[in-house]
């Protein structure tokens, strides 16, 4: 083989595999959701994402298997891609699974739930507890974290002490929010996440009654007939929350349109956690019906004579006379229903407005047009006769 040829070869294979090396797709830093276990590729520490979506960590690997009973669940993340606000407060035992000392004080102890550390009093009260297999249950930690947990009442007999119950339905957020953490409005008093809405706001002359607060989830709001569409915008207090506006997936902080029926219909806006834990938000929408009246309740003129016959909303013709120095007629039609439209000889104007026309020698024909709300008009006729 001619040493072109191998020249030849050997840049097709170098061209070859800088194609098929992997391309690094851009990652989002983002927020992530409670119930997470994550530790950063840089760090052996790992964090537990509460339900305030704060991230904890465990203090060791004795705190670590108290609550879990592997690393599979642990995701491993750089620190630029996570939002998550990473506390120096630590996760405690949990309740229930471990007999614990703490440096050299012989002093042993059960966990109860909110971090409470009840001194068992004697080894009898300890076999009674936890059989002679205690030790597989046993934990020393270092003095200062003792600093970690309160003090609870002492067990001098085993009747006093339920660990079953201890470590039965207890979650890490739970103890986090009895021990005076994870503290926040999207946090229930039994420790977990709440979705709830930060904001929300509307785009009609109306308001929500009454004023948007998280915690209420009903409001009322009233339209006019005329407006026919609604613009909600919906903030949750996390990004890791999802938003149901009626049957649309809309993104947080995202505007949407609906349409608005005529009466009364609701708007349903639901939250939702990552755990399925859901917050339903109803608007109740009030769109007026279309106004009926199609007629003035005043009309009046400037000039000398007066309309005959005399004005009545249900009268539809008139005549009046003007001298010849009377050069124009200004009239105010009134309508009876402020949302109907007018016009004069097929000029728009509004109720109650100046409305000038310049008179000629001979009839004078105007058209007043009244346009209800729902459609339906009524024509008024004035015939102005100018004196030649």
């Amino acid at each position: 083989m001619s040493k072109f040829r191998i020249v030849s070869l050997l840049f097709s294979i170098i061209v070859l595999f800088s194609f098929l090396q992997p391309v690094s797709a851009a990652v989002t830093a983002k927020t992530l959701p409670p119930g997470t276990l994550f530790r950063f590729s840089t760090e052996k520490t790992i964090y537990f994402v509460a339900s305030d979506a704060k991230a904890y960590p465990f203090p060791d690997e004795a705190t670590f298997f108290s609550w879990y009973p592997s690393f599979a669940k642990v995701k491993v993340v750089e620190k630029k891609d996570v939002l998550n606000v990473i506390l120096k407060n630590i996760i405690s035992l949990k309740p229930g699974t471990r007999v614990v000392k703490f440096g050299d004080d012989p002093k042993l102890y059960a966990i109860a739930r909110g971090a409470r550390l009840r001194w068992i009093k004697n080894e009898n009260v300890l076999s009674d507890l936890y059989t002679t297999t205690w030790r597989n249950y046993f934990v020393t930690l270092p003095a200062i974290r003792l600093n970690d947990y309160s003090i609870g009442a002492v067990i001098d007999k085993a009747s006093l002490y339920q660990k079953n119950d201890e470590r039965t339905n207890v979650t890490i957020s739970q103890e986090l929010y009895a021990r005076g953490f994870a503290r926040k409005d999207t946090v229930a008093p039994g420790g977990a996440a709440v979705p709830l809405l930060k904001s929300l706001t509307e785009n009609v002359k109306g308001a929500l009654s009454p004023n948007f607060k998280p915690q209420t989830t009903y409001y009322t709001l009233k339209t006019d007939f005329n407006e026919d569409k609604i613009t909600l915008t919906s903030k949750a207090y996390d990004d890791y929350m999802t938003i149901m506006v009626g049957d649309y997936n809309v993104a947080d902080g995202s505007p949407i349109t609906l349409d608005i029926p005529i009466g009364e219909t609701d708007i349903p806006i639901k939250v939702s956690s990552p755990d399925g834990t859901h917050v339903i938000y109803t608007i109740r929408m009030k769109r007026a019906k279309p106004g009926d009246s199609k007629l003035l309740s005043s009309l009046t003129e400037n000039l000398s004579d007066s309309f005959w016959p005399t004005f009545q909303p249900h009268s539809y013709d008139y005549t009046i006379y003007a001298k010849s120095s009377e050069s124009s007629i200004i009239l105010h039609a009134k309508t009876e229903d402020d949302k109907a439209r007018l016009t004069i000889d097929g000029n728009s104007v509004a109720s109650n407005a100046s409305y000038d026309k310049t008179l000629k020698p001979g009839e004078n024909k105007i058209e007043l047009l009244v346009t209800a709300e729902n459609g339906y008009a009524q024509k008024y006729t004035l015939t102005v006769k100018k004196v030649q």
